[in-house]
């Protein structure tokens, strides 16, 4: 079922104080989280950005960098045969910062807080329709 934008935006004319009464409880409930903050949010990249810092830092001084918790201990085979040898090998946790990433993500998308983009397609165009949070689309000429 398809609804129109005309249509859509013609409900939320008509229902709008039931809309903002339900944003404001739901607005309620989430903020309660750390993670709907966007400023804690990029408080915590920034955490995560010093202490990349601080893994590069280490490595200058021939370090592991393993005490800001974003270094991993790998160990790989060297070598075939009789010469075959484990060498340890430290890494970035890539696993664990984008799954931080991921999440953090996936909360501002929730809590709309990313910009959004529709591709509508038919045989002859394509357009993206962007919603730009905090205009009345039919105050736009």
């Amino acid at each position: 079922m398809k609804v129109s934008r005309p249509s859509v935006h013609g409900f939320q004319r008509r229902h709008s104080e039931e809309i903002q009464v339900a944003r404001l409880r739901i607005l309620g409930e989430t903020t309660d989280y750390a993670i709907s903050n966007k400023v804690l949010r990029i408080a915590a990249k920034d955490a995560r950005w010093q202490l990349l810092e601080a893994v590069r830092a280490a490595r200058a001084k021939g370090e592991t960098g393993e005490e800001t918790g974003l270094v991993v201990r790998q160990y790989k085979i060297i070598g075939q045969g009789k010469s075959m040898r484990m060498v340890e090998e430290w890494k970035i946790d890539d696993g664990l910062l984008a799954a931080l990433e991921r999440t953090e993500t996936s909360a501002a998308n929730e809590l709309g807080q990313l910009p959004k983009g529709d591709i509508y397609q038919d045989n002859r165009t394509q357009v993206l329709i962007q919603e730009v949070v905090g205009i009345d689309p039919e105050k736009l000429e």
